[in-house]
C-alpha cells in the first residue's frame, strides 16, 4: 500500500462522524420491530435482563474486536482475513457476501416505508378506512362501527351495538336482521381482516395468492426501490466523506422522533396495560426454556450488526490512536438503551390500541414487518391529528433504513477498492455500480408475489451464514492468530494498561479477554446449535388462519442457497493460498500465520516512501521488520 493508495481511501472528518455512524448502524429495524416483541413473547423484565447479560458476555466483546481489526489494519473485511490468517480470507468475504444479500432487501423495506411515508402527507389515513377500491368484504374495524353509529347518529360509545359494518356499507341491525345474521355467519368461517393489514398487502404489495404466480411488477415499489437506491447511492458517493455528513441527519433525527413517540405514548390512556405485558410481568419460569436464552443472544448480535463487515469497514476509517474501546461500549449502551425505550414507546401505544377496542394485548400485537406496518399504523389512526404521527413515525423509519443501509454497502464497495487499490480513485462509480447492481437483484421483490421472496430473503440470509462467519472469525484472531498478539496489536493503538481498573476492563483488559476466550464462543456455539436446529426444521409461511400460504420445498431450497452462498466463500477462498504454497514448497503453517504486511498502515506507507526516495544499490529491499508476532 503505497503513500497515495493510503490517502486515496479517505478517512472521517472526525471522530464524531465515526461515532454516530456506528450508533446509526446498529440501530436499525431489529430495534422497532424485533427486540419489542421477542420482549413481550419471552417474560418481560426476564428477557430484558438476559439480553443486558448477552450483551455484557458477548454483543460488546465481539462489537470491540471487530472495530480493533478494521482500526489496526486500515482495511476492509476481505483484506484484514486475507493477511491474519491467509487460508481463511474467505471469512472477509463471507461477510461482504452477507451484506450483499441483506442489502438487497433491506432496500426493500426503506422502500415501504417511503411509501408510508409520502401517503401519510395525503392528511387521511388510507389505512384506517375498509372503503378503498382494495378494501375486501372481510376488511372491518371498530373505527367503522364508531363511523356507522355517527352517519346514523348514535353515539358509539353507548348505541354503536344498534348499527354494524359489513360488505362497504352501514346498517341499523333493527332495520337489518337478515345482513347481520349473513355477517355473523360470514366471519365464523373467515376472520377479520383488518383496514391497515388489507392496506400492506392490497395496495402497497398488492400480493398475489401464492408465489408460483410473479402477477408482474408494481411499479409504485419499483419506483420507490429506485428512489431508495438513489438515497443510499446520494450518502456513500463520495464514501465516508459523504455518509459522515450525513449521519449528523440521519442518526439524531430518529432519537428527537422516538423521544417524542415515548411522551405520546406514555401520556395516552391504556398505555400502562401494554408496558406491564412489555417490562412489568416478569414470567421467571421462561428462564427454563432454551428458547429464551437462544432468542436473547441471537437479538444482541443481529442488533448490534456483528458479521457483516460494516464494523470493520467503519473503523478501518478510522485513526490509528483512536480508542475504539470507548466506543464499543458507548455504542453497544446506546443501542441497547433505544432498544428498551423503542419497546416503551411501541408498546404504550399498542396498549391504547388494545383498550380503544376493548381486547386484550395479544389481539393488537404482530411480529416482524406487520408489527411495523400493521399494528403500529392502525395504532397510529385511533390517535388525535393521526397523520402528524404518521409522518413522524415512518420518517423516522426512513432514516433508521438508510442509517443501515448505506453501512452494509460501504462494505461492498471498500472491499472492491481494497481489492483493486487502483479503483479508489474511482469511488462514484463503484458506488453508482453495487447500487445498479442490487437494484436489479431487488426487482423481484417488485413483483407481486414480492413479499414471498422477500420473506425467503429475510428467513436465510443472515441466520445460520451469520453465527458460523463470526465462530470462525473469533477462532482465527483470539486462538490461530492468538489472543497475546491481538492484544499486542491492541496496546500498540491504545497504550498498555496503567491501574488496576484498566488491567481489568480497559481496552487490553481482562474482562475482553475472558468474554474473547471464553463465553463468546460458547454463546457462538449455542447459536450454530440454535440455528441449525431452527431452520431443519423450519416451514417458511405466510399470513395466518384461512389465510396461511405454505412455501413450497423449492422456496426452502432457494433460502439454503443464499444462506450456503455466504458460507461458501470461505473453502473457495482457501484455495487459492493452498495452491500456491504447494506450488511454492512453502510450510504449511504459513497458511495460518500473519503475513508481514499485517501492521498499521503508516507503517506501509513510510516503508514505501523510504523505498520510492532510497536507490536500491545503496539500501538493497529487505523484508518487513514490523511485526506484532
Amino acid at each position: 500500500m503505497g503513500e497515495t493508495e493510503f490517502h486515496e481511501r479517505g478517512s472521517w472528518g472526525s471522530q464524531a462522524e465515526f461515532l454516530l455512524s456506528c450508533i446509526a448502524y446498529g440501530v436499525g429495524y431489529g430495534d422497532i420491530w424485533r427486540f419489542p416483541y421477542l420482549a413481550y413473547e419471552n417474560g418481560g423484565a426476564v428477557f430484558l435482563l438476559l439480553y443486558v447479560v448477552a450483551t455484557l458476555l458477548a454483543g460488546t466483546p465481539l462489537f470491540y474486536l471487530e472495530l480493533c481489526l478494521g482500526q489496526f489494519s486500515s482495511l476492509g473485511p476481505n483484506c484484514v482475513f486475507k493477511k491474519i490468517v491467509p487460508v481463511f480470507q474467505g471469512i472477509g468475504w463471507a461477510m461482504v457476501m452477507v451484506s450483499f444479500f441483506v442489502s438487497i432487501y433491506y432496500n426493500m423495506i426503506v422502500a415501504w416505508c417511503l411509501i408510508f411515508f409520502v401517503v401519510s402527507f395525503r392528511g387521511e389515513m388510507l389505512w384506517s378506512s375498509c372503503t378503498n377500491s382494495w378494501n375486501t368484504i372481510m376488511c372491518d374495524s371498530s373505527l367503522e362501527q364508531d363511523r356507522c353509529a355517527n352517519k346514523f347518529g348514535l353515539n358509539p360509545d353507548t348505541q354503536s351495538n344498534h348499527s354494524f359494518f359489513f360488505n362497504f356499507t352501514c346498517y341499523l341491525k333493527n332495520e337489518s336482521d337478515a345482513m347481520w345474521a349473513t355477517k355473523m355467519a360470514f366471519f365464523k368461517n373467515v376472520s377479520i381482516a383488518s383496514p391497515a393489514e388489507e392496506f400492506f398487502e392490497n395496495y402497497i404489495l398488492e400480493k398475489t395468492e401464492t408465489m408460483d404466480t410473479f402477477g408482474g411488477f408494481n411499479w409504485k415499489l419499483v419506483v420507490a426501490l429506485f428512489l431508495s437506491w438513489v438515497l443510499t447511492g446520494a450518502c456513500l458517493i463520495k464514501g465516508v466523506k459523504t455518509s459522515g455528513k450525513v449521519v449528523y441527519v440521519t442518526a439524531i433525527a430518529p432519537y428527537v422522533i422516538l423521544i417524542i413517540l415515548l411522551i405520546r405514548g406514555v401520556t395516552l390512556p391504556g398505555m400502562e396495560l401494554g408496558l406491564q405485558y412489555y417490562m412489568f410481568e416478569a414470567n421467571v419460569t421462561k428462564l427454563l426454556t432454551p428458547k429464551i436464552w437462544q432468542e436473547a443472544a441471537t437479538q444482541v448480535f443481529y442488533s448490534y450488526g456483528i458479521g457483516f463487515g460494516s464494523l470493520i469497514t467503519m473503523a478501518s476509517y478510522s485513526k490509528f490512536k483512536n480508542n475504539c474501546c470507548r466506543d464499543a461500549i458507548v455504542v453497544t449502551f446506546v443501542d441497547c438503551a433505544t432498544s428498551i425505550v423503542a419497546g416503551i414507546a411501541i408498546f404504550s401505544i399498542l396498549g391504547f390500541m388494545a383498550t380503544e377496542q376493548g381486547v386484550k394485548i395479544d389481539a393488537v400485537v404482530q411480529s416482524g414487518i406487520g408489527l411495523a406496518f400493521i399494528a403500529y399504523p392502525e395504532a397510529i389512526s385511533r390517535m388525535p391529528a393521526p397523520y402528524i404521527w404518521a409522518i413522524l413515525f415512518f420518517f423516522m423509519m426512513l432514516m433508521l433504513g438508510i442509517d443501515s443501509q448505506f453501512s452494509m454497502v460501504e462494505t461492498i464497495t471498500t472491499a472492491v477498492g481494497d481489492q483493486v487499490p487502483a479503483l479508489r480513485a474511482h469511488k462514484s462509480l463503484i458506488v453508482i455500480a453495487a447500487c445498479t447492481v442490487m437494484f436489479i437483484f431487488g426487482l423481484p421483490l417488485c413483483t407481486r408475489a414480492g413479499i414471498f421472496y422477500f420473506t425467503i430473503f429475510d428467513d436465510y440470509s443472515a441466520g445460520l451464514a451469520l453465527v458460523v462467519i463470526v465462530m470462525l472469525e473469533v477462532v482465527c484472531v483470539i486462538h490461530i492468530y492468538g489472543l497475546k498478539n491481538f492484544i499486542d496489536d491492541i496496546e500498540l493503538m491504545l497504550g498498555v494498561p496503567q491501574n488496576f481498573f484498566g488491567r481489568i476492563i480497559g481496552p487490553s483488559g481482562y474482562y475482553f479477554r475472558v468474554t474473547w476466550l471464553v463465553t463468546s464462543p460458547l454463546f457462538l456455539l449455542a447459536m450454530i446449535g440454535a440455528s441449525l436446529s431452527f431452520q431443519f426444521g423450519y416451514t417458511m409461511t405466510y399470513g395466518k388462519n384461512e389465510r396461511l400460504y405454505i412455501y413450497p420445498s423449492w422456496a426452502t431450497t432457494i433460502g439454503w442457497i443464499i444462506s450456503l452462498a455466504s458460507i461458501v466463500c470461505i473453502p473457495i477462498f482457501a484455495i487459492s493460498p493452498i495452491v500456491r504454497t504447494i506450488r511454492k514448497g512453502r510450510p504449511w503453517r504459513d497458511l495460518f500465520r500473519a503475513k508481514a504486511s499485517w501492521c498499521p498502515a503508516q507503517v506501509l506507507v513510510n516503508e514505501a516512501s523510504h523505498r520510492a526516495s532510497t536507490p536500491s544499490s545503496v539500501h538493497p529491499a529487505k523484508q518487513q521488520t514490523f511485526t506484532v508476532l
